[in-house]
């Protein structure tokens, strides 16, 4: 028997008794409550988001011919397996070349429009079917795939809390932090929010909050997609280098580098971080870097928030790819390099706090 579905037996109660529904960390009231809540709720933005989902599923079947939704199997309440409804972004039979990993740009199996998809989540607009349907609430844990939990979460300590509840359309976890983010530190956000009071005014203010942000990054982010991709590439018939990679600009980033030469010396330097993405990051210097192998020991960010500086740092290997001299006063050279974090922590530093991937 599968890991998972042992948790489903062993944790598995009817909520046909009081005694179930407190099992799972509801009060019958609240439960009931939270239940018509959710089907009322669930039913108006159904209703709003109906046109868009057509649109997004018109273009999806034009661009591959393939089904338009996707049907997962995730872990819900009790540990019980359910069918998640999703749009469609990623070629037919990803899930078996994923497996129990992340998705992530290595794969190399996004496009740009289902990118957009991914980022602004309109992909999940179908999850409303399944609030309805009662799978789900509209906040909770984020429902985790079976084959995900049997190899990486498993092990985490109280991992199981997050089964206590329904998961949710919007989880704390994947509202405040990135995909790459470890899940030991996403389940303990988690499981913070399993033990909270169930409170409608509260969910309801979450919805909103989030509506609000994620018609933000719509707007932005889909009217890029639109101008490089409609109006530059085929209205102008303007030439353009296809990246698969989005770049994203550095205001207040700097980098430092720590380089072994040839005569095994170690020198150090600060550098101007331009920009970057998911794979490279793009320097100047008045340093020759040629031939030489660099360890980037301090990716430093500073941002403001609430009129405060906040510094953050992380640590990376990298080398040199490329090199090009620059012909104006300023700095000599333009590099770029392709970089890795050194752990999963700098992983998720980089995407936090550099390539901005959280929703918030």
């Amino acid at each position: 028997m599968q890991p998972y579905l042992q948790v489903a037996r062993k944790n598995q109660r009817s909520f046909a008794s009081p005694e179930g529904v407190r099992q799972y960390g509801y009060s019958r009231g609240s439960f009931l409550t939270i239940t018509l809540f959710n089907m009322v709720l669930s039913s108006i933005l159904l209703l709003l988001a109906l046109p868009v989902m057509l649109i997004i599923a018109l273009v999806v079947k034009l661009r591959d011919g393939g089904p338009v939704l996707y049907f997962g199997t995730r872990l819900g309440l009790g540990g019980k397996p359910f069918k998640m409804i999703k749009i469609r972004t990623l070629p037919v039979g990803a899930d078996k070349l994923i497996g129990a990993e992340m998705l992530s740009h290595q794969h190399k199996l996004t496009t740009p429009f289902s990118k957009l998809l991914r980022d602004t989540r309109l992909d999940e607009l179908p999850q409303l079917f399944n609030v309805l349907k009662g799978d789900m609430d509209f906040v909770g844990p984020r429902p985790e795939r079976p084959e995900v939990y049997a190899k990486l979460c498993k092990q985490i300590p109280n991992y199981e809390e997050r089964f206590r509840v329904r998961p949710g359309l919007i989880g704390y976890a994947q509202l405040f932090t990135p995909h790459s983010c470890p899940k030991r530190i996403r389940a303990f956000i988690d499981n913070k929010y399993v033990h909270l009071k169930r409170s409608i005014i509260w969910d309801l203010v979450i919805v909103v909050f989030t509506g609000l942000v994620l018609t933000r990054a719509v707007l932005l982010k889909g009217g890029a997609f639109v101008w490089r991709n409609v109006v530059k590439a085929w209205l102008l018939k303007d030439y353009m280098e296809r990246r698969e990679l989005e770049r994203v600009a550095q205001r207040h980033a700097s980098l430092c580098l720590r380089i072994f030469s040839e005569s095994d010396q170690v020198c150090q330097g600060d550098f101007t971080l331009v920009d970057m993405n998911e794979e490279y990051v793009k320097i100047y210097s008045d340093m020759d870097l040629a031939d030489q192998s660099i360890r980037i020991y301090r990716l430093e960010n500073v941002s403001r928030r609430l009129g405060k500086k906040k510094r953050k740092r992380c640590t990376v290997m990298g080398e040199v790819v490329r090199k090009r001299e620059l012909p104006n006063a300023g700095p000599r050279f333009v590099y770029i390099i392709r970089y890795k974090a050194i752990s999963q922590l700098n992983q998720y530093l980089v995407d936090q706090y550099f390539l901005h991937k959280s929703i918030v």
